[in-house]
């Protein structure tokens, strides 16, 4: 990183900390440079509700989902409906229940959201 001082630009001094350089734990965005992101490593099969399925619906869900530093869930969202409150809710309690590997940006684990989507077919 450079700083401008009385009209003179200077490098930072060998072996300063780079302002770039995130700290574990630290939210990022997927699109950064330099991120590596989550990868999923395990859910449970998406169960179609019943009710949904004898109604004849379905439809696909998006579900924004903020994965810490340690692959955990932390947070979800429901970015895109289904129009069918029965399928939305369990795609957002699938999402929930994932586990991913963390994402990490130049070697150190970051939060990220992403976003996954769930389909429902007869």
């Amino acid at each position: 990183p450079a700083s401008s001082e009385s009209g003179y630009v200077t490098a930072a001094p060998p072996g300063a900390p780079d302002a770039a350089l995130p700290s574990e734990g630290d939210l990022v965005s997927i699109s950064d440079a330099g991120v590596i992101p989550p990868q999923l490593k395990s859910e449970e099969p998406l169960k179609y509700p019943a009710r949904a399925r004898m109604a004849g619906a379905k439809g696909k869900v998006t579900v924004s989902i903020l994965v810490d530093h340690l692959g955990m869930v932390a947070d979800t969202t429901l970015v895109y409906s289904s129009g069918n409150a029965l399928l939305d809710n369990a795609a957002v309690l699938a999402a929930r229940k994932s586990t991913w590997t963390p994402a990490s940006k130049r070697g150190v684990r970051v939060r990220v959201w992403i976003s996954k989507e769930y389909v429902f077919q007869k």
